[in-house]
Parts: structure tokens; sequence; C-alpha cells
């Protein structure tokens, strides 16, 4: 569950798609016609990504990353564009009505594992916007399920103290049922605080992290639906 949430956010991350908010909508996938030689496999379909459906997919091969990025750059089409992150190359643009970003990571034996992000774009945004404390900024909310769990992580940033951002979680998750079980702080590399909660069925961690003028706070929850 967690792994599913954090691989839609690093490609969404890579793929600089923005964030609103808005009522939901069921997805519309656009039929993607795949290059010869790759056959993704669905591994995730029931995801919300800052509110949008989305759809992961993976997939390997032995193809060299170079030729299969020139292939997957014609499959994306002519507005695709190319990410370096290290080894790693994310090829990403709008296909139809859906917005498709691949993640390309190499294998040591010269293949290529794949993995692939499919966005719905006509459909209207869910409101599923996290509490956050007041001026906030959200990087990515991501949701997904898996059977009678719903998963859920937040990443948003702000020039609160740790102290401050720590004190906001508690009184909201308490507000909720949710009580803290555990704290854990560290010096190093940077000040960071890891608070976990639990009750009603849930559990949640946050983590703050000080980056000097500002802090960063991943939130992660997962939820037993009734």
């Amino acid at each position: 569950m967690r792994s599913l949430a954090a691989l839609a956010t690093t490609l969404w991350l890579a793929a600089g798609l923005t964030t609103a908010w808005a009522a939901p909508s069921g997805p519309t996938w656009t039929p993607l016609a795949w290059p010869q030689g790759i056959q993704p496999q669905v591994i995730a379909e029931d995801m919300r990504l800052n509110g949008r459906p989305v759809r992961l997919y993976q997939f390997e091969t032995r193809e060299t990353q170079s030729a299969l990025r020139d292939r997957l750059m014609s499959f994306v089409g002519p507005h695709a564009r190319v990410t370096t992150i290290g080894q790693r190359e994310v090829i990403a643009g709008p296909v139809g009505g859906n917005y498709v970003t691949v993640d390309l990571h190499p294998r040591p034996d010269g293949g290529v594992v794949g993995y692939v992000m499919q966005t719905d774009l006509d459909a209207p945004l869910a409101s599923a916007a996290p509490a956050m404390p007041i001026e906030s900024t959200l990087w990515s909310h991501t949701e997904s399920r898996d059977g009678t769990q719903t998963a859920s992580v937040a990443m948003l940033e702000n020039r609160h103290s740790l102290a401050t951002n720590s004190d906001f979680y508690e009184r909201d998750f308490k507000r909720q049922g949710l009580a803290r079980t555990k704290t854990e702080v560290a010096e190093l590399p940077r000040k960071a605080s890891t608070m976990h909660f639990a009750g009603n069925k849930r559990h949640a961690t946050v983590v703050v992290e000080d980056w000097d003028a500002f802090r960063t706070v991943i939130v992660n929850e997962i939820r037993e639906d009734q």
C-alpha cells in the first residue's frame, strides 16, 4: 500500500503535474497502443493522485534504455519530454485525454524496469485535500485502495517550527479519535520529528523535517474502511 502511493507520488513529481481540487468522477482511460515488445501489467488502478484518477503499470525488457527511450518518445507523441534523474529517465506527455509518465530504471544486466502512470485529465477533481497548518503548500496527495484498506500520503511544506507542526497534527488526529503512540526525534543529518498515531481502525505517521528556512511534512495514513 505505502509503496504504491509513494511510487505514484514520485511519478507525479517527475512529471511536474499541477495540483487542484474539485468534484469526483469516474476515470476515462485512453487505450494505449504500447510499443512492440512492451507488455505492461496493471499493478494499481483504484488510486487518486491530487484528486485525479491514476492507473499504474509495470514492465520489464532486455532492450537498452537508450533504444527504449527513443521508442517511448514516439509512443507518447510530439509533446513528450524527458527528465533525467540519476540513471533513471522519465518520459512524460499527454496521450488523448490522459497524461502518461514512464519511469525507466536500468537493470544490472543491461535491461530496463519501467513504471507507467496513466492520469485521467478529463475527470473532474476529487476534493481530498488533507488538513494542514495555515500557510502551508501542498506538494502532492495520493490515495490508493487494497481490499478494505485505503492508504494516503500527503507531502507539504511551510515555514512553521517543528513544534508548531507537531502540535497541529497531534490536535487534529486527537480530534479524529487517534492517540499518539510514539515519537522519534533525530538531530542528524537535520532535525526531524516522527510521530505515530492509532485509533478508530486507522494508523498514521507524521514526519516533520527541518530545512532551515522551511519545514517539510509527510503525512502517511492507512485506514480500514467499514
